[in-house]
């Protein structure tokens, strides 16, 4: 079956080498020089620690509020937000995106970080349309980054063809956790499962209404790192933002505070 005819009735596909291999190294090699800074700006040795996603683990566990600001910190990375599409990943995007026909925005980049035991950032059956009111339409990408899934543990869980409908949710806040906008089981309970056991440099790309989860990692010592690119639209045309600038009539010397900021803090 066609990538693009699989996509449309199953609501999501693996699609594999969707992303260089190079281009992931330079994501990986970006994020590594980030989190050494950060921890540098703040007197945390993780010197000791030879792979980045142990440093993620050892970073949680100090604190919990600095792991978040980090991760937060992540999501303007240039090689994240732009990475090295493959040629057939790049045709199977062209004709995703022009066969909806309408305009999409983007968000931020973000990491996922799962490891046995943290249930607060694994998220439980949900919607991405749940968190986009004003925007009835996605396109979501999801890929790991480090290890493979199958090494790691902890694959993102799919219901296949569940996007066919935006379900009722309920939510649930809890303070340091990811705020759960959860599905019920017994509306999804006799769809299929797929298991998004991947490789470095595929991508799972799914429908904003398809139903998915975080499948907890097995182990306590091998964290998984996963990234996601999330595009919405509207189905009458227009474009909504889904983030804000950084720069706006009201606050237009941000860039130049957080820069002065930076520089002061590593002094």
């Amino acid at each position: 079956m066609e990538e693009l005819e699989y996509f449309k009735q199953n609501g999501f596909i693996a699609f594999r080498n969707a992303i260089e291999i190079r281009s992931i190294n330079k994501i990986e090699k970006d994020i590594n020089n980030i989190l050494n800074y950060f921890c540098q700006l703040r007197n945390i040795d993780l010197s000791d620690i030879k792979s980045t996603p142990n440093k993620f683990l050892a970073l949680e566990k100090i604190s919990k509020d600095l792991f978040y600001e980090f991760s937060l910190a992540l999501g303007d990375l240039q090689s994240l937000n732009n990475p090295v599409l493959t040629d057939k990943f790049k045709e199977f995007q062209y004709k995703l995106f022009e066969d909806l026909s309408v305009p999409f925005s983007s968000t931020h980049a973000s990491l996922f970080y799962n490891i046995k035991g943290v249930k607060r950032l694994q998220y439980d059956w949900h919607q991405e349309r749940s968190y986009f009111p004003n925007h009835d339409l996605g396109i979501h990408y999801w890929g790991p980054l480090y290890r493979d899934i199958l090494e790691t543990g902890g694959p993102m869980l799919i219901k296949v063809k569940s996007h066919y409908k935006h379900f009722d949710f309920e939510k649930i806040a809890k303070a340091g956790s990811l705020t759960q906008l959860k599905v019920p089981d017994n509306s999804v309970k006799n769809l299929e499962i797929f298991r998004c056991n991947i490789q470095r440099g595929d991508m799972v790309i799914f429908d904003h209404k398809c139903v998915h989860c975080t499948e907890e990692v097995p182990t306590d010592d091998n964290p998984r790192v996963t990234f996601i690119r999330r595009f919405a639209g509207n189905s009458f045309g227009g474009i909504l933002p889904t983030t804000s600038t950084l720069t706006t009539k009201n606050n237009k010397d941000f860039s130049s505070k957080q820069s002065n900021n930076y520089s002061s803090r590593n002094k």
